[in-house]
């Protein structure tokens, strides 16, 4: 494979290989067993051509300690770690049976209320336990959190994946960054965003991300482009779930906690695990059981499918950010216009231009992108007060004028594409702290 040994190899001389389970930027993942001990247990290897990096076998290995110093029921274990013959390094770790959260998500739709307290309450032991032992994770989101379905015991959490872990006392407030910033853009925290280093608060708010994502079917902040989503970490307010799908009882005391959670200042938020964990429990201790909805949730590849012709990165944000694409039926199409009504009687800006975008993917989706781009235009006008060059706050007409430059070109009107992306591109200046020469990331 060029990324580490072939199946039925024997690793160390007590492993045998099997199939590859799982592969990421750094490593591949193979199911293996330990004859020895009669058990299966799970490999992950450093790419080959990483493996000469000192920095990227620097972040391997301190995956290893951070993981085996840690003893938690709700982190994966670490039993081993070396090099194979080939100069590869390995890390051995205890094979879990199971789905990663995201894949539950995105196959079953968001759970009930009681599950999702049960599963981020166990993601929040396994943080609180390595908060305390000086680990930061740093990359805490759904796919690094494993679902292990146990006969008459219930689901259990393994968090996975320390590799961009801070091991023992962080970084001193006030110091300078370290240049690139690491993680995955729909889950960092906006100190971490602006250059500062990694601390429990912002894996905190990666729990209020996965949290969001567990009671709406998708992230806050997602869609676009990875710069937007990181400018939308640093700028856009939380929708509230509720408001993402009004279809969903909600309890308005767990949404007080989503946004706490998901404060721009790390000093407002939860002061540690424990307390975020406490929080949730009350929140639904005295709601019944929420029923699943019985369409899923579509998968991330569907919801951000670019094969339509007026399909983009901004039309797509509706359906990533948690409005479902369904075909424009009656019901709907009022739901989402009485949405937008109450968001502009409210005067919540960015509440109307979800509104707007969510309908127009919802006529889009029916093929009907002439319905779309109307929906749009007035988006635009209602919120720029026919003024779009002078809008107070230009964040929610860019969304829509973005939206409306792929329906343009699909309709065969350049000129007015030309138009709105042009419109679009004054509102496109990234925030101060996304530069390439502060954290890497250049906004396009």
């Amino acid at each position: 494979m060029g990324d580490g040994p072939g199946s039925d190899t024997w690793i160390a001389g007590k492993y045998r290989l099997g199939d590859c389970i799982g592969a990421g930027g750094m490593g591949a993942v193979y199911r293996a067993e330990q004859p020895a001990l009669a058990r299966t247990v799970a490999i992950k290897f450093l790419h080959r051509e990483l493996a000469g990096d000192p920095e990227v076998a620097e972040r391997f290995r301190i995956e290893a300690i951070a993981t085996a110093r840690l003893r938690h029921p709700n982190t994966v274990a670490v039993l081993d770690y070396g090099e194979h013959d080939d100069g590869t390094p390995f890390l051995v770790m205890e094979f879990v049976d199971g789905w990663t959260l995201g894949q539950l998500i995105r196959v079953e739709g968001p759970p009930s209320l009681r599950r999702t307290a049960h599963l981020v309450g166990q993601i929040l032991a396994a943080l609180g336990s390595a908060h305390r032992a000086g680990i930061v994770h740093a990359d805490v989101k759904s796919d690094n959190v494993l679902v292990e379905a146990r006969p008459d015991e219930g689901e259990r959490v393994k968090l996975v994946d320390f590799g961009l872990a801070r091991v023992g006392r962080p970084a001193e407030p006030g110091a300078p960054p370290a240049g690139l910033i690491s993680g995955t853009p729909d889950y960092m925290a906006p100190e971490v965003i602006a250059g500062a280093p990694p601390t429990p608060a912002a894996d905190l708010y990666a729990v209020g991300v996965i949290l969001y994502e567990l009671l709406t079917g998708a992230t806050p902040f997602g869609g676009g482009t990875p710069a937007d989503v990181l400018v939308r970490h640093l700028e856009d307010p939380v929708v509230p779930p509720s408001l993402r799908c009004p279809d969903r009882p909600i309890p308005a005391e767990l949404e007080d906690v989503v946004v706490r959670a998901l404060a721009k200042s790390p000093h407002e938020r939860f002061p540690d695990a424990a307390a975020l964990a406490a929080a949730i429990a009350v929140s639904v201790a005295e709601v019944g059981a929420w029923e699943t909805p019985a369409t899923p949730v579509p998968d991330v590849a569907t919801r951000n499918d670019r094969t339509a012709p007026w399909r983009s990165p901004a039309s797509g944000v509706a359906s990533a950010r948690g409005v479902r694409a369904r075909a424009p039926a009656e019901p709907e199409d009022r739901r989402l216009r009485r949405a937008i009504g109450e968001a502009i009687v409210r005067g919540l800006p960015y509440e109307v231009a979800a509104g707007y975008l969510a309908l127009a993917d919802c006529l889009a989706d029916g093929g009907h992108p002439e319905a779309a781009v109307r929906e749009l235009e007035e988006g635009v006008d209602v919120l720029s007060g026919g003024h779009t060059a002078e809008a107070p706050d230009g964040g929610p007409v860019r969304r829509l004028l973005r939206a409306l430059v792929p329906l343009y070109e699909a309709l065969g009107e350049p000129a007015r594409a030309i138009r709105a992306a042009a419109a679009a591109g004054e509102r496109a200046l990234a925030h101060p702290a996304v530069h390439a020469g502060t954290c890497g990331v250049r906004r396009t």
